[in-house]
């Protein structure tokens, strides 16, 4: 479609090939890193990603959007992402249930952290927030796919926001004898934005810590506590 096409030369054209060199590296994109070997860059910086969305964002159909979801390009499908967060932004309740629908669907092409972490929590954190119900995000936690695990915790990022900090308590909590550092990460710095939501969150996060410090993950414990006063961080991080 005409539209795609000029989508993706402008992604390319803003391209340089020093930063898709660094950003094959940076998202392991290769034999043996977590993300998809296969995973082509042009070098594009997110500033003119967010750029192009704006200028097109109104005249994306879903058709043109399957096409840059699941293009070969990293830098188009994190367009995509964009783009699917600022159509559920505009949109009423009915094409916030069809972005949902059409993410879910194609969630499998978000397959490294910055593309989960572009929009999911836009879209189906604010859609179960809103609707006061998280089994989208329980389905996803309990998936074999890592990034719809990713999905699940940093998701919950839109409920804390608005301060509803069970979800994130919750998926930290599920993620606590998880594998992946990827998910450790995640799950660490829900709690950290937990804890810098006022009183309420602090508590919140302080009494996750008390349960759990001496048994999670270095790696969720180190972010957990990053913006924590040097002495109280120490004794968590000594337990």
């Amino acid at each position: 479609m005409a539209i795609v096409k000029s989508i993706v030369a402008e992604i390319r054209s803003l391209g340089r090939a020093e930063y898709a060199g660094h950003h094959r590296q940076y998202f392991q994109c290769f034999e043996g890193g977590y993300g998809d070997a296969g995973d082509e860059f042009f070098g594009t910086r997110m500033p003119d990603i967010r750029c192009i969305v704006k200028k097109y964002l109104g005249d994306i159909s879903y058709g043109e959007l399957e096409e840059l979801v699941s293009h070969n390009v990293h830098e188009v499908r994190m367009l995509a992402a964009c783009a699917m967060a600022g159509m559920y932004e505009l949109g009423d309740e009915s094409a916030r249930k069809k972005i949902v629908d059409f993410y879910l669907k194609h969630a499998r092409y978000l397959n490294n952290w910055d593309l989960v972490d572009a929009a999911c929590h836009k879209i189906l954190g604010r859609w179960c927030h809103d609707h006061g119900d998280y089994g989208i995000l329980r389905r996803m936690r309990d998936s074999k796919n890592l990034w719809e695990q990713r999905i699940a915790i940093v998701s919950t990022w839109w409920p804390l926001r608005n301060g509803e900090f069970g979800p994130t308590i919750e998926m930290a909590a599920k993620s606590l004898c998880h594998r992946h550092d990827l998910i450790h990460k995640a799950a660490g710095w829900m709690l950290r934005e937990m804890g810098k939501r006022g009183a309420a969150g602090h508590r919140a996060l302080i009494g996750f810590l008390d349960a759990n410090a001496g048994t999670m993950p270095r790696t969720t414990l180190r972010y957990a506590t990053e913006r924590m006063p040097a002495g109280l961080r120490r004794r968590y991080m000594e337990k």
